[in-house]
């Protein structure tokens, strides 16, 4: 099992992190199978995002030109992070996983 290194010598070592962010689309299985893929391809560590829809914005908050080109036309902004956004408890299973395959796990907080 590969072992995440615990000192990040900069003059001498590559760190990788494995950007993961919301690409899982809200699925365990899938966040899963991202962490395996990362493991695999010899990457130190993996990022998701963490944030809570009803805190970053508002109900009526429009998607973005990228996000409406490809999501459903009545899904609102909110709905759709609703809808890829991970609970606590799914950050800490996660966690675990890498944790399991000596990776580091991080994320980016995205609101208070």
């Amino acid at each position: 099992m590969k072992k995440a290194p615990t000192v990040f010598d900069p003059e001498n070592s590559v760190f990788v992190i494995a950007e993961i962010g919301i690409n899982h689309n809200g699925l365990i299985s899938s966040a899963k199978a991202l962490i395996d893929a990362a493991y695999l391809a010899g990457a130190d560590a993996v990022k998701f995002q963490t944030f809570r829809p009803n805190d970053l914005l508002k109900a009526d908050a429009p998607k973005a030109r990228y996000q409406a080109d490809v999501t459903l036309v009545n899904e609102s902004q909110l709905q759709l992070l609703e809808k890829v956004g991970l609970s606590r408890e799914a950050h800490l299973e996660l966690v675990r996983e890498a944790n399991a395959r000596g990776l580091c796990f991080m994320s980016t907080a995205f609101d208070s």
